[in-house]
């Protein structure tokens, strides 16, 4: 009995002192979690969502840093990031890209994707374009969105980008 008394409390402890490190590596971004800045420049370069190719799906916020909703949306933005590395990681599924456009510096994205208001969060997949519906910007209600709710979210094709008239 008391053998395998010492084995139990050995195996709680373990298992404590697992769960514990687990917590730590959420606290810091996760499974290589990282939040990628996208401007009218990289913007299509990077994500190819306008043609669905193959860099695969991109959850984007769209912000204004004198937007004070947008201020306080950075610190829940790195956790969506972190929640949805681990919880892709954990079911084995591909890594879904999470980005930040500042939308002060690239108007002609926020034209392109009919952006009226602060903060916005757009889900690009295969050439469409999901929109983020819902007031409440919790981390388990975007991740969620990004996830498995896209599906019934309002969509479109993604606008092609605009091009620019070069001097010839």
């Amino acid at each position: 009995m008391l053998r395998s008394l010492g084995t139990l409390v050995v195996v709680a402890t373990l298992h404590a002192a697992k769960s514990a490190s687990l917590v730590d590596a959420d606290d810091a971004l996760a499974f290589g979690a990282s939040i990628t800045h996208l401007n009218e420049t990289n913007f299509e370069h990077l994500t190819q969502a306008a043609t669905g190719a193959t860099s695969g799906d991109w959850l984007v916020k769209f912000c204004h840093a004198a937007v004070p909703r947008c201020e306080r949306f950075n610190g829940t933005w790195d956790k969506v990031a972190r929640a949805l590395a681990v919880s892709r990681e954990s079911q084995g599924l591909p890594r879904i890209n999470v980005a930040a456009v500042d939308s002060a510096e690239s108007p002609r994205l926020v034209k392109r994707f009919a952006l009226n208001s602060c903060p916005a969060v757009l889900f690009f997949k295969a050439g469409v374009m999901y929109s983020f519906q819902g007031g409440s910007f919790s981390v388990e209600r975007i991740a969620k969105f990004a996830e498995r709710g896209y599906p019934s979210s309002p969509r479109q094709r993604v606008p092609p980008e605009a091009h620019v008239a070069t001097p010839h």
